[in-house]
C-alpha cells in the first residue's frame, strides 16, 4: 500500500459498505471478503493494528471453508491464511498459529504442480514457518526441513537466484540457524557465501 493511512482507512469502509448490499446467498460474497482482508493485512502491514490482521485471517478462513477441497480458489485463500498466520506467529507470537500456518502451507503444496510459481511461493512460505519454529525451539530438524524445502526449488531460479531477494535471505538464514545447532563450520561459510550476494537492506550480517 503506497497510499495514505486515510486512504486505506477510506478503502476498506468501501468494501464494508459494498459487502452490505450483497447477500449471503450471492457466490461472489466470499471474494469480496476476502479483498477486505486483504486491504485489512494491508493496513496492519503498514501501521500495525492487531485487530486487522485477526479479522483478515478470519475473513481468509470463511473464503476457504466456501471452496471445495480441491477448488483453485481453496488453495488460493489457503495460501493468505497460510501468509497471515505467518504474519501474525513473526510479529505477535503464537505456537498455535504458527502451526496451522505449516498445516496450511503442506495442504497448498499438495494441490500444486511441482514448478508452479504459487507453490514455489509457498514453499519458501513453509521454510520461512519451520525456520521460525527452529529458532523459536531451537531444533535442528525444523531448520533442516526448511532447508531441504529451499534447495528443491533453488533450481528453479537458475542463476538468477540470487537476485531472488526473499528467497536468497531466507536460504542463508537457514545456514546461519543450523551452524550453532550442526556446529558444521561450513553452514556459516555457506551462509556468508549467499548473503554476500544480498544488497544490504536484505542482508541481516550487515545490521
Amino acid at each position: 500500500w503506497k497510499g495514505s493511512l486515510g486512504d486505506l482507512d477510506e478503502a476498506i469502509e468501501h468494501r464494508r459498505q459494498s459487502i452490505k448490499n450483497v447477500s449471503e446467498s450471492d457466490m461472489d460474497r466470499h471474494i469480496y471478503l476476502c479483498n477486505l482482508g486483504a486491504d485489512l493485512e494491508a493496513r496492519y502491514r503498514e501501521f500495525g493494528r492487531v485487530n486487522d490482521l485477526a479479522e483478515a485471517i478470519r475473513l481468509f478462513r470463511l473464503r476457504v471453508e466456501s471452496e471445495r477441497v480441491d477448488s483453485p480458489d481453496r488453495i488460493f485463500a489457503a495460501g493468505l491464511v497460510a501468509e497471515a498466520l505467518l504474519l501474525w506467529a513473526t510479529d505477535i507470537g503464537g505456537e498455535e498459529e504458527l502451526n496451522e500456518a505449516i498445516s496450511m502451507c503442506k495442504e497448498v503444496s499438495t494441490h500444486l504442480p511441482a514448478h508452479d510459481v504459487l507453490r514455489q511461493d509457498n514453499t519458501i512460505r513453509l521454510a520461512k514457518a519451520f525456520l521460525l519454529r527452529s529458532q523459536r525451539q531451537q531444533d535442528l530438524i525444523d531448520a533442516d526441513a526448511a532447508l531441504c524445502l529451499l534447495e528443491e526449488i533453488e533450481k528453479d531460479y537458475g542463476d538468477s537466484s540470487y537476485g531472488a531477494h526473499e528467497f536468497v535471505h531466507t536460504l542463508g538464514a537457514c545456514y546461519i540457524q543450523r551452524f550453532p545447532l550442526s556446529a558444521d563450520v561450513s553452514d556459516a561459510s555457506r551462509a556468508k557465501q549467499i548473503l554476500e550476494s544480498l544488497p544490504a537492506k536484505w542482508n541481516p550480517m550487515s545490521r
